[in-house]
């Protein structure tokens, strides 16, 4: 189950913000601010399509625009995006599919660069080796790592963040996990708030964002039965704060 997956289901049983929502804003809210001075090369790790966007598509547009050099580690294409029944669709994702961080990545960093792994979808801890060697080359010339959160509730996302957390380690560098649906999935009570901060995104990174996820949106939208469920959901994305834990 990756990001647009996780959109129908998370869509099917949450069709309004109640009480948990209303509480996650409100904690997000409250967060200390996360500051980056400077400039640098941020490298992301995005196990699916649409991964980085949800979480830290605002952050990437921020950071881009000052000037940070922007790097996107791909892990898989997304395709088991529909399940595995389908044995064909899980060996050939379509172009569409593949397309979709470029094309995200087009309206939020126009200059980053997307390095695109392949490695199978929901199945990113049997090649664990090859994602920290990957990372491991890039981590030489990064100041900083951003990766999916370790406790996301989605298994590659948790494999994401446990090898950016050893690379970081190794490495001596800084990172920063975002999550994807953990945030939504989980009380605000049972963050780790102490190690929580949010990213105030600028008004041109929340456009950029809602651009970008209207791009990554449109083609599931199409065969949606409910589309303005979906984007309902979407719209969650979308408040002023992206959150990392550090």
């Amino acid at each position: 189950m990756n990001a647009i997956k996780s959109c129908r289901d998370f869509a099917s049983h949450n069709g309004g913000p109640g009480e948990g929502e209303r509480a996650a804003v409100s904690t997000r809210a409250a967060l200390k601010l996360w500051r980056l001075p400077g400039r640098g090369t941020l490298v992301v790790v995005s196990p699916h399509p649409g991964d980085e966007t949800l979480g830290a598509g605002g952050i990437i547009h921020d950071l881009a625009a000052r000037g940070w050099r922007v790097r996107v580690l791909a892990v898989t294409d997304g395709e088991a995006a529909e399940g595995r029944e389908d044995a064909a669709a899980v060996r050939a994702p379509s172009r569409a599919r593949r397309l979709e961080p470029a094309r995200a990545l087009a309206v939020l960093a126009p200059r980053a660069e997307l390095m695109p792994m392949r490695l199978p979808d929901g199945e990113i801890a049997r090649f664990a080796p090859a994602l920290e060697a990957a990372l491991g080359s890039l981590a030489t010339a990064a100041s900083l790592l951003l990766a999916t959160w370790r406790s996301d509730g989605h298994p590659d996302r948790e494999v994401v963040g446990a090898v950016a957390a050893r690379v970081a380690a190794e490495h001596g560098l800084p990172l920063a996990e975002f999550p994807v649906w953990g945030w939504h999935w989980s009380a605000p009570s049972n963050w780790p708030v102490a190690r929580a901060r949010a990213w105030r995104m600028s008004e041109a990174a929340r456009e950029a964002k809602r651009e970008a996820l209207a791009a990554l949106a449109a083609p599931l939208a199409a065969t949606e039965r409910d589309p303005a469920l979906l984007l309902h959901v979407l719209e969650r994305f979308l408040q002023p704060v992206e959150v990392v834990l550090l």
